[in-house]
């Protein structure tokens, strides 16, 4: 077998994280664990644990909602952590203001159920979303708003770009096709004369108006429903660059948030489905057509650094995460991000409640109350009630160790180095009739130049029997846990790119949420298994079998700071001891129903 830095031997440079997997991280060791779904969490160091003990064993700290000490206590650590986190993306406190939230979906609602959705506004989505971002619909639908769909590209799941420029487009104001006529009616005149000679002179144009179908973008089609999909323009093969990663210059300059009314546009900066990178440079282009950019980086700032400053090019409106997946710990606290331009956009009248610690003043005999709108205290606006003031402080400490113990520059390294060992060693797992162990979803190689996507640390793929059918990701489920060894396996709230993964058929999907709609409707559902009569409600075994999957998704191995090859090496011993020429003999009924998908 051929180590780690025969191949990618930059690998080296990253010693300095083996120390910590013996100090701070060696309770895995301790246990004999192998932690691979960092994407679903960090891991907390024993530093961060000794730092939060001996801070709230030391110190005092009471609701912030008050002057008395304890609350002021408590106000500085909460202020402390607000002014790490904008240095931490280099973001100015003039431009970006910090909301607390519970995590990331939590300041996924924030926005969502206060962004002035209308009749007139879009809400685009890449197929490639958390479901936390694919939830914002409901907000969009309930206020007469449209959802657009960008499909992905198979076999490498990175958005399609044409398709996601015809999503933007915005059909041309009735006064710029106006501008429009005269060029068209001279060129419609020329091909008049060699017909009509003279005639020409006495030929008048019965009106002026012109079918907007003559006049190139001049309008867009309109969604046929509340949510639309757009086709894939194209397919590609692994050869094949689908997204570049140095994309021409951009005119960095975008209009003011205050003038952007086309809508929404929501995309993760990293799937937390396939570890795809999706470009930054989607921000401007949307923002440059009207929109108003929600960044969900919640499986890409554990591994990469934002950059927010003044001169970055690359300036979301909003940014979602949750910090439990950066550093373990604190859980239960997340954050929003925002422009503070564009968080004005969300204030009354659009908030649709108001609680504690968001108003000035509010009467009780005549319904009435005074929302925050000082510009220096816009945060307390979305702050819902009393923050998680112990807990939040550690966010300072886990940042420090983030990138003053481990770095982030050599945590990229390391995470690139594993990555692409995993994948190589995946590649070529064969059973002795020489049948591929593995089928992997998303881009293969991440050697530079040769798959133009940039991703990070996050594999998905399936495991398969000499046949080639895939294992029921239940008992790789079940038997990785009995081996010690901490994975993922599911559709990781992730549909689209699970639907372009698996090459799910739009008409099965379509099958599925008509039989889907008519069981919660309370009807009967026909030639399903049951009893004949009765009503016949749908779990997540009948949804699989429906769309005619194999299994119920896929597995998902992830990579952090605490990672090493030594989990790598038990990864496969495990893999090829027990499926290696496995035909699935013995497994079936010992399964668990399926709960979610």
């Amino acid at each position: 077998m051929v180590g780690i830095e025969d191949g990618y031997p930059e690998y080296a440079l990253t010693a300095q994280l083996d120390e910590l997997r013996t100090t701070d991280y060696s309770y895995l060791d301790e246990q004999s664990h192998v932690y691979l779904d960092y994407t679903g969490a960090g891991l907390a160091s024993k530093s961060q644990h000794q730092s939060h003990n001996e801070r709230v064993t030391n110190n005092l700290y009471g609701n912030p909602h008050s002057v008395n000490p304890t609350s002021g206590a408590a106000t500085e650590a909460i202020e402390r952590a607000r002014t790490r986190i904008l240095a931490h993306v280099n973001a100015s406190p003039d431009e970006y203001v910090v909301i607390f939230t519970a995590n990331a979906t939590a300041a996924a609602r924030l926005v969502a159920e206060s962004y002035p959705f209308t009749a007139k506004t879009k809400l685009v989505l890449t197929a490639d979303n958390h479901n936390s971002i694919n939830g914002i619909r409901e907000f969009a639908k309930a206020k007469g708003t449209k959802t657009t769909y960008v499909p992905l590209t198979t076999p490498d799941l990175g958005v399609d770009e044409a398709a996601l420029h015809a999503a933007l487009s915005i059909p041309k104001k009735r006064s710029q096709i106006r501008d429009r006529l005269p060029k068209v009616k001279s060129w419609f005149s020329s091909l008049l004369t060699p017909c009509l000679g003279q005639r020409r002179k006495r030929l008048q144009p019965a009106s002026t108006e012109v079918p907007s179908h003559h006049l190139p973008e001049a309008r867009s089609p309109s969604p046929a429903s509340s949510t639309t999909t757009l086709k894939p323009t194209r397919n590609v093969d692994s050869e094949k660059t689908i997204i570049t990663t140095s994309s021409p210059p951009l005119d960095h300059q975008v209009p003011p948030a205050s003038s952007r009314k086309a809508g929404l546009f929501a995309y993760p900066a990293q799937s937390n489905f396939s570890g795809v990178r999706h470009p930054l440079s989607y921000i401007p282009l949307a923002q440059k057509q009207g929109y108003h950019v929600l960044l969900d980086t919640a499986a890409y700032l554990p591994t990469s650094s934002l950059d927010l400053s003044p001169s970055s090019p690359y300036k979301p409106d909003f940014c979602i995460l949750s910090f439990y997946k950066l550093f373990g710990t604190p859980t239960g606290v997340g954050a929003l991000i925002a422009r503070r331009d564009s968080l004005t956009t969300l204030l009354a009248p659009n908030r649709p409640w108001f609680s504690g610690g968001t108003i000035t003043a509010v009467t009780v005999s005549t319904p009435w109350h005074n929302p925050i709108q000082s510009p220096q205290s816009i945060h307390e606006a979305f702050e819902d009630g009393t923050l998680n003031f112990l807990s939040i402080p550690d966010i300072s400490v886990g940042l420090d160790f983030l990138t003053q113990r481990i770095t982030l520059p050599i945590l990229d390294i390391r995470i690139r180095c594993l990555t692409s060992w995993f994948l190589d060693r995946l590649s070529i797992l064969s059973h002795s009739n020489g049948a591929p162990m593995a089928v992997i979803y998303g881009p293969t190689n991440t050697q530079e130049g040769v798959v133009a996507v940039n991703r990070g640390g996050t594999i998905t793929f399936n495991l398969l029997t000499p046949t080639g059918q895939i294992i029921d990701e239940r008992i790789i489920d079940t038997d990785s846990a009995k081996h010690g060894i901490s994975l993922r396996t599911g559709c990781f709230c992730n549909p689209g790119a699970g639907e372009a993964a698996f090459r799910l058929a739009p008409q099965k999907i379509r099958n599925l949420v008509c039989t889907a709609t008519t069981t919660t409707t309370g009807k009967k559902v026909s030639g399903g298994p049951g009893v004949a009569g009765e009503e016949k409600r749908l779990g997540m075994d009948d949804y699989i079998r429906l769309v005619g999957m194999q299994s119920g998704g896929a597995v998902r191995v992830s990579f952090g700071a605490a990672s090493n090859t030594a989990d790598v090496d038990r990864f496969f011993d495990f893999v090829e001891r027990t499926y290696r020429d496995w035909n699935g003999t013995g497994a079936g009924e010992w399964l668990r129903p399926r709960g979610r998908w």
